[in-house]
């Protein structure tokens, strides 16, 4: 019997390693929209929470409550070196797979977005999340997070009209500060005798 335990042990696949994904959406408001998807496995190793048990419903609450707890301490995001507070929505389950909605509130909109990853560091589990990172006025940027690689820093585009109006603005202060010298000399010419 112990032989039998023992060569099912070895024979059996450790669940050491896993994927995921996640998305990051900051908007226009400095709002960041966050996204996670996790195997079912994996939800042992992150809020010691099985949804494939009988007693489901009490499960779902624990895992509700571990994530509105947990997921501000493991993932972390601050814009120009502020944090925003996240905040725990909801959980969703699909074909095995447990999708975690989040929003970050940041107090303005930033020039420079951290994610600091933070989940799955205090287990043995080697989790990785392939994760997108969007912002309004660039690409989406493509990125791993795991315990290895845990922080991502974006520099955040700025809007063209916005620099735009920024070389506007110049050169209209320019254009009035030689509008002003130009009457000053007119003045002094006219006020000198001949």
């Amino acid at each position: 019997m112990l032989a039998v335990a023992l060569a099912l042990t070895l024979l059996a696949p450790s669940h050491s390693r896993s994927e995921g994904k996640s998305r990051f959406v900051l908007d226009e408001d400095g709002r960041v929209a966050v996204t996670i998807e996790l195997g079912e496995p994996d939800l042992p190793e992150l809020c010691n929470a099985d949804l494939t048990v009988a007693e489901r419903a009490r499960e779902e609450q624990k895992l509700t409550r571990c994530l509105e707890t947990g997921l501000p301490r493991w993932l972390r995001i601050t814009a120009d070196e502020r944090a925003c507070p996240i905040a725990y929505r909801r959980f969703s389950e699909e074909a095995r797979t447990i999708t975690i909605d989040a929003q970050a509130v940041c107090a303005a909109p930033p020039r420079r977005l951290v994610i600091d990853w933070g989940l799955f560091a205090g287990s043995a589990l080697d989790h990785v999340s392939v994760a997108v990172v969007e912002q309004p006025h660039a690409k989406a940027r493509l990125v791993l997070l795991s315990k290895r690689s845990s922080r991502f820093a974006l520099d955040v585009a700025r809007p063209w009209w916005l620099w735009a109006l920024g070389v506007a603005a110049t050169l209209a202060l320019v254009a009035g500060a030689c509008g002003v010298l130009r009457r000053r000399r007119r003045a002094t010419a006219a006020r000198a005798p001949d």
